[in-house]
């Protein structure tokens, strides 16, 4: 009996779900969309455990410290600019 098996770096769409707690269909979802790539490696569709982890990293919920700190930094260029051009 020959086994299948997921090429290495590869997740089923099982494992997918099962890597980003979500259902299959939400897989579906992200695929329709075209937010989440997915392979035909196999008869079945694959998903690369990197595009996992970027879609997860591009779905994180930044904190209010990250977001001050961008906001502070911002503003520090444009004071930058603005005395370069005076």
């Amino acid at each position: 009996m020959r086994t299948k098996r997921t090429p290495q770096g590869f997740l089923s769409k099982k494992a997918a779900a099962e890597y980003l707690s979500v259902s299959e269909r939400t897989l579906d979802i992200l695929v329709s969309k075209g937010e989440l790539p997915a392979y035909r490696v196999t008869r079945k569709l694959t998903f690369r455990t990197a595009d996992l982890d970027a879609l997860a990293e591009r779905r994180r919920i930044r904190s209010g410290h990250e977001i001050a700190a961008e906001v502070l930094e911002e503003a520090e260029q444009q004071a930058e600019e603005r005395r370069v051009t005076q």
